[in-house]
C-alpha cells in the first residue's frame, strides 16, 4: 500500500503517530513498519519520520531500541542522519557490552555500527572497540554475523582477537570451511603478529579436535613473520599422534609444512648440516607416504567384491 504516493498518504499520518507516540509497542510496531515500506515508498517520506524513527534508537525500552536496530538494517536513513544513527549504536554497544544478556542483540548492535562507523571520528580507533565489543558475547552468536563482520573489520590489527574467539566454533564443522578459511585470511601480519600468543594457544587447543583449523593458523603465522610460533604449533601437533595408519597421515599432514620450516631457517642460518637432516627427513617422509597410500590402495581393492552377473 505504502509503495506509491497515493498509499504513503494514507498510512503517513498513523506511521508518525505511532513512532513517537506514548504506546511502549506501537513505538516498536512503527519501527519494524518503516522497514517494511518498499524502497519507492520510503524515497517520498518526510525527513521528519527518520528523524522520529533515530530517537527510537536510544529509546529507553528494550522493545523498542531493539525494534530500530533490527529495522536500520533495511533503510537507508538520509545522509545528515547517519552520525544521529551511528552514535545511538556506540551508546548501545557500550552499554549491552557490559550486559550479561542479550548477546545476540549486543551482536546486531556491533554489525549495525561497524557499517556507520565512517560517520563517526576516529573510526580506527572504533574499530578497536568494536573488535573487544565482540568478544564478550558469546562466540555462538559472533558466528552467526561472521561475513558481515570479516568485511567491516579485518582491517584492524584487533580482529585476530576476533577469530581467536570464534574459530572454535567451527571444530565440528564437516561442510564447507568457507567462512573459517575467510576468517583466518583476512588477518593483517601485523594484526597476526600483535597476537601471536593468543593465536598460538588457540591453535593449541584445536590441534586434536580441528587439525585442520590449526594448520591454517600456523599458516597465517608463518605467512606474517612469526614463524617460530608457526613451526612450535606444527610441532604440538605432530606430537599428538600416535601409531595407527591414521595418525601417520595426520602427523604427516603437518610434518611436511613443519620440515619445510625448519628447512628455510636452516637455509636462512646458514646451517648446511641441519638443512641436509630436513632434507633426508623429507625424504623418509616421502617414502611413508607413498607406503600409506600404496596400503590404503591394497585394501580399498581388497574391499571392493565382485557382482555377480
Amino acid at each position: 500500500m505504502a509503495g506509491d504516493v497515493e498509499g504513503l498518504k494514507a498510512v503517513l499520518s498513523t506511521l508518525y503517530s505511532g513512532l513517537v507516540g506514548a504506546d511502549v509497542l506501537g513505538r516498536a510496531y512503527a519501527a519494524e513498519a518503516l522497514s517494511k515500506i518498499p524502497a519507492r515508498g520510503r524515497q517520498n517520506l518526510p525527513e521528519l519520520v527518520y528523524e522520529a524513527f533515530c530517537v527510537l534508537l536510544l529509546d529507553q525500552f528494550v522493545a523498542v531500541h531493539t525494534a530500530a536496530v533490527r529495522a536500520l538494517g533495511q533503510i537507508s536513513l538520509p545522509d545528515n542522519l547517519k552520525p544521529r544513527a551511528a552514535f545511538a549504536l556506540f551508546k548501545l554497544v557500550s552499554v549491552y557490552s557490559e550486559s550479561k544478556d542479550n548477546d545476540d542483540f549486543l551482536i546486531d548492535c556491533i554489525d549495525e555500527l561497524s557499517r556507520h562507523i565512517d560517520h563517526l571520528p576516529n573510526p580506527d580507533k572504533l574499530r578497536e572497540f568494536l573488535c573487544h565489543a565482540t568478544l564478550k558475547a558469546q562466540p555462538l552468536y559472533v558466528r552467526s554475523e561472521v561475513r558481515s563482520l570479516i568485511h567491516s573489520l579485518k582491517q584492524c590489527d584487533d580482529f585476530p582477537l576476533v577469530v581467536a574467539h570464534v574459530l572454535p566454533q567451527y571444530a565440528d564443522n564437516m561442510n564447507q570451511h568457507y567462512d573459517e578459511s575467510n576468517l583466518v585470511a583476512a588477518m593483517t601480519p601485523e594484526g597476526v603478529r600483535k597476537h601471536r600468543a593468543r593465536l598460538f594457544e588457540v591453535g593449541k587447543g584445536l590441534a586434536e579436535p580441528a587439525m585442520w583449523l590449526a594448520t591454517l593458523i600456523a599458516d597465517a603465522l608463518y605467512r606474517a613473520g612469526a614463524r617460530d610460533e608457526a613451526a612450535d604449533l606444527l610441532e604440538h601437533m605432530a606430537n599428538l599422534f600416535g601409531s595407527t595408519v591414521k595418525d601417520q597421515s595426520r602427523a604427516l599432514f603437518v610434518g611436511f609444512p613443519l620440515l619445510a620450516y625448519r628447512m628455510e631457517q636452516a637455509l636462512d642460518a646458514g646451517d648446511n648440516a641441519a638443512w641436509a637432516r630436513f632434507a633426508e627427513e623429507w625424504d623418509e617422509a616421502v617414502t611413508l607416504q607413498k607406503a600409506i597410500m600404496d596400503d590404503r590402495r591394497a585394501r580399498d581393492s581388497r574391499s571392493r567384491f565382485p557382482f555377480s552377473h
